[in-house]
């Protein structure tokens, strides 16, 4: 972020909006977190990717789920499509591309940072990033369990 404060009211209500949305899609569980005036600050609990994926069907519920319908619609089309040609490996393919999002903190914090951006500097012309630079982490184990 170019260090402009961005935060307002109205944005911080937006990226609280859109980070619950991505907490659900990318099955990630945000414990808590912080938006100040020029950053923020969320603690995420990251589940291993499942054994057992989700359907196509669950994926499109958590689509639907997302600010942008066009994806949810183009998805639905794009998996109507392959099963009409009996494509279950263009199928599969498909879903691979979406898993690869779910699970993951940096896919969490990239799109979060994409969408924002994107809502931002729409009506204000701006264009590119906000960000100055890759987010940071760090591990935290699991205090509860025994050493």
């Amino acid at each position: 972020m170019d260090r402009r404060f961005i935060f307002e009211e109205a944005e911080k209500e937006h990226f609280t909006r859109l980070t619950r949305e991505h907490e659900a899609f990318c099955q990630v569980r945000v414990l808590t977190y912080c938006v100040m005036s020029n950053h923020y600050h969320i603690l995420l609990e990251v589940p291993k990717r499942p054994d057992v994926l989700p359907t196509a069907e669950q994926l499109l519920e958590l689509l639907k789920g997302m600010e942008f319908e066009e994806d949810y619609t183009r998805t639905k089309a794009q998996i109507e499509l392959f099963r009409v040609a009996k494509d279950g490996e263009g199928e599969k393919a498909l879903l691979e591309r979406f898993f690869r999002q779910m699970w993951d903190v940096s896919w969490f914090n990239r799109l979060l940072k994409q969408r924002f951006s994107a809502w931002y500097n729409h009506p204000t012309g701006r264009e590119g990033t906000l960000w100055e630079e890759r987010f940071k982490s760090v591990l935290v184990d699991d205090v509860r369990k025994p050493c």
